[in-house]
């Protein structure tokens, strides 16, 4: 199971996310595509953790980067103009990089303000206006100026989708947080899911010694993270005498033997 959330990770919404980059995400049927991904890998991880349907806070939290307490399935629908945005720049660098090979090329290289004909700029300008508005209350020098072409040819290159896509994803950790205001249990366990270094074992590469996962455990420790019970620790007895629950408390706040956490 380790090794099948790895690939789920890293290869099947990896390449998707090489999609989204060279397809408009104002298209209504990409739209409406990237929808129907998002929900099958949301149905695969299913098939790891549990055998009921994650709740919509849990899915928003498994769909979150692990740094802040998901599991890394990256929403494709909520990251497309990002990805779009970022893809349009590089594109706009490479024309200043080879304007001989096309007549269309050279006209823009020449004067930046024929990009406003081309409809991969125009979907891009959508993207910049969608993020803006989207992140209007969020600090992000890198959408302050929008609409001319100048400002858009200078955007940084390197990283831009990285950057853009963190902001989203930051804005939406901070809604799931304010949505959990009336379980502090739950909104206790998602700051500590996204605490330093609290998601490193999901990076963990099963071929290396020490790193790899019975299914068990690594089930287990899935379950823990997205707060879904935890069915084998019932039948588990702490030394402290204590009841085992299945949400898993009192396993990871138990301590032993003068504070020694014992779990």
């Amino acid at each position: 199971i380790q090794l099948s959330y790895l690939l789920l990770r890293y290869c099947a919404v990896a390449k998707n996310i090489h999609l989204i980059r060279c397809i408009s995400p104002n298209l209504p049927e990409f739209c409406d595509f990237l929808r129907e991904v998002d929900q099958a890998n949301i149905n695969v991880l299913q098939q790891f953790v549990t055998h009921q349907n994650l709740s919509p806070e849990q899915t928003i939290q498994a769909q979150l980067p692990t740094r802040l307490g998901g599991l890394g399935i990256t929403c494709l629908h909520q990251v497309r103009h990002s990805a779009f945005l970022a893809s349009s720049v590089v594109a706009l660098a490479d024309i200043n990089l080879r304007p001989q090979s096309s007549p269309q090329l050279l006209a823009i290289q020449s004067n930046l303000q024929h990009l406003a004909n081309v409809c991969w700029y125009r979907d891009s300008m959508s993207c910049w206006n969608s993020m803006r508005d989207h992140l209007q209350d969020v600090a992000c020098p890198l959408l302050q100026s929008v609409g001319s072409v100048s400002s858009f040819a200078g955007l940084p290159i390197h990283n831009l989708q990285y950057l853009l896509s963190r902001k989203v994803q930051n804005q939406v950790f901070l809604n799931l947080l304010s949505s959990l205001s009336d379980d502090p249990t739950a909104k206790a366990r998602l700051r500590s899911c996204s605490g330093s270094g609290s998601g490193a074992f999901l990076s963990a590469l099963p071929h290396i010694e020490g790193c790899k996962f019975s299914n068990l455990e690594f089930v287990s420790a899935l379950q823990l993270r997205l707060g879904l019970p935890v069915p084998i620790l019932p039948n588990r007895h702490c030394p402290c005498l204590h009841n085992m629950d299945q949400p898993g408390s009192h396993a990871l706040k138990c301590f032993k033997r003068g504070g020694e956490r014992i779990y």
